[in-house]
């Protein structure tokens, strides 16, 4: 796949934010990550915007990888971008926050989360419940 991308890129016809979605989509779906965040950094330095699924899909591979601090910045870069956060990104972060036991930030991320009309689930409340329980077991 990346060698008829690599091989397209040179010619006359310029991939667009579709293309660059479905190549980003299939390699986060094969555990590419880091690829797919190169095809990411080039598909912005050809000057071709990003929109909302690219940003939802690296956000959750990066996230599933526990590269918090990462999706953090990806996320950020995607609000600056004018894209509302849907409940699937705040789904990923609150994920990878809970698993690195950041219950004072996932309490934050649930806060925002309401800010956007978003309700936690009510897995949300267990695990900060739990997060809790554990802080003071420590």
């Amino acid at each position: 796949m990346l060698t008829l991308w690599n091989i397209n890129s040179w010619k006359a016809i310029r991939p667009d934010t579709t293309s660059f979605s479905i190549v980003i989509e299939g390699l986060l779906r094969t555990s590419k990550l880091d690829s797919a965040l190169n095809i990411f950094q080039h598909m912005k330095q050809i000057g071709c915007a990003p929109n909302i699924m690219i940003y939802k899909n690296l956000i959750d591979g990066l996230c599933n990888s526990n590269r918090l601090e990462e999706s953090y910045e990806l996320f950020k870069e995607m609000k600056l971008s004018r894209f509302e956060p849907t409940r699937f990104t705040y789904n990923s972060i609150f994920g990878c926050l809970c698993r690195r036991e950041d219950v004072v930030a996932a309490l934050d991320l649930v806060k925002e989360m309401r800010v956007y009309g978003y309700e936690p689930y009510t897995k949300h409340s267990t695990l900060l419940v739990k997060g809790y329980a554990n802080m003071g077991e420590q």
